[in-house]
């Protein structure tokens, strides 16, 4: 792990206390990228090797969820400090029944959009809001 991040004094000596979130010192400069890193180049080569791994859907929603599954490997998470750029949302096409399936980075859940001839006739963009915060099912 040396190889890629900078270990704070405390966690050398042994004395950070359990559950401490951050055992490094943040400086990432100098430091090799490790295996997965979230280059752009990188995420490609890990999705096209994963998606050859993966089976083969059997319907359109085993499709779909299989692709979000293969999105989970390069969503990049965020972390304004050394990165400004994250994955906002991730989104799956189903082009031959025209249904766009988007997943904001803070909802968490599926949202399906049909899309439709008279879409293409809009001059204007069309806003749907959404709460952009984790939505939860809790059973009992």
């Amino acid at each position: 792990m040396e190889k890629y991040v900078d270990f704070t004094p405390a966690f050398r000596a042994g004395q950070v206390p359990l559950n401490t979130p951050r055992v490094t010192t943040g400086r990432l400069s100098g430091k090799a990228n490790p295996l997965g890193y979230y280059s752009p180049s990188a995420r490609f080569v890990r999705a096209a090797y994963l998606r050859e791994r993966a089976d083969v859907p059997t319907d359109k929603l085993a499709g779909v969820t299989s692709e979000f599954h293969l999105l989970d490997s390069v969503t990049v998470p965020q972390n304004r400090r050394h990165q400004p750029t994250y994955s906002v949302y991730r989104s799956v096409t189903v082009a031959e029944s025209r249904e766009y399936y988007f997943q904001s980075y803070h909802r968490g859940d599926t949202t399906k959009l049909q899309l439709t001839d008279e879409m293409l006739a809009w001059n204007r963009p069309k806003v749907y809001h959404l709460p952009d915060r984790l939505t939860v099912r809790e059973i009992k």
